[in-house]
């Protein structure tokens, strides 16, 4: 038998929903801070740090599911040595950052629990995760008005997309989850209307209708009239939607 690789053993996430989340947050804090003139090396650190923290955190829901498997303790050792370093690193450089432990470390105690107790897949799951990854801009932006307002529009748009997912794939053709993705999709778009500048308010109300609109037409012609939805064609349509949320908000942001 060939033996186990990638995701078999930790070392490569196949969770390909979560790149955006990692990614969008933290490019839209970074486009926040550049077109305000406050960009730090620190900030670059912060995505380092981020990405290998996430792969640390991979492997240790799956070590946790698994209930502590070694074929994941490579792969965990690995990388958690690798996230410590550079969150020492990241500490050592912005001592403003400390209270953020106290914030993120029961949130990924949260989901990882829930990774042990094999309910990573629950709605509760993935929102611990949004809420951790949409406070990104937050970090390094502040507590000002345009970083809260990219962290709302994240968490809108993250939030909106889990719901919209399983009304195509594990919860499709319930009317409950198709109804209340619309409905979740329909309040961002009014919410979205009142985003202080330099945020793009008319486009991401147009953006949000656009994908409140999917969120109805997808299940409604497939799932709730038995047709199955391709998984591979949800996950390429959702990399062009994160790139049209990313065409809207990087130029204003960046001025």
């Amino acid at each position: 038998m060939k033996r186990a690789k990638g995701p078999a053993r930790g070392w490569l996430p196949n969770q390909h929903g979560a790149w955006a989340m990692l990614v969008l947050p933290w490019l839209f804090g970074l486009a926040h801070t550049v077109g305000a003139g406050r960009f730090r090396i620190e900030q670059g650190v912060l995505f380092a740090f981020w990405l290998v923290g996430y792969f640390a955190f991979f492997a240790a829901g799956l070590w946790l599911k698994s209930r502590f498997k070694p074929r994941y303790v490579p792969a965990l050792a690995t990388y958690g040595a690798g996230a410590a370093a550079l969150g020492l690193v990241l500490l050592v450089l912005t001592p403003s950052w400390w209270p953020w432990v106290f914030v993120f470390a029961p949130i990924c105690s949260f989901a990882l629990w829930l990774s042990w107790r094999r309910h990573e897949r629950d709605v509760v799951s993935g929102l611990a995760t949004i809420v951790a990854t949409c406070l990104i801009p937050v970090v390094m932006g502040g507590w000002s008005q345009v970083p809260v307002a990219v962290a709302l529009v994240c968490f809108g748009y993250f939030f909106g997309t889990v719901a919209y997912v399983k009304t195509v794939i594990r919860e499709r053709g319930k009317p409950g989850w198709v109804a209340f993705s619309v409905a979740w999709h329909a309040a961002c778009a009014v919410a979205v209307a009142w985003v202080p500048e330099p945020l793009p308010r008319w486009w991401l109300v147009a953006f949000f209708v656009a994908v409140a609109v999917r969120a109805l037409l997808v299940p409604l012609l497939g799932p709730m009239r038995g047709r199955k939805v391709d998984v591979k064609l949800v996950g390429i349509w959702e990399i062009v939607t994160s790139a049209v949320l990313v065409a809207v908000m990087l130029p204003a942001l960046l001025g």
